[in-house]
């Protein structure tokens, strides 16, 4: 899948009712990390890449699982 965030986004939201749950594979580096590197201005385009899935599942996460978005 090759798209921005808010076409996956709106991918992940949509599949909602066809899909039982996604897989991804997570980063090297912890969030914590990849954000410490993007504040500190020492992240890479693959850094900045991986907090941008990131920060994305944890913005849809609730709503994937039924929960609420914070």
């Amino acid at each position: 899948m090759s798209c921005g965030a808010d076409d996956e986004r709106d991918f992940l939201l949509k599949s909602r009712e066809s899909a039982h749950g996604w897989m991804g594979h997570w980063p090297d580096e912890s969030p914590a990390k990849l954000a410490e590197l993007k504040k500190t201005g020492k992240a890479t385009i693959h850094n900045a890449i991986w907090l941008s899935w990131v920060d994305l599942f944890r913005e849809i996460g609730p709503q994937m699982t039924g929960g609420t978005s914070r």
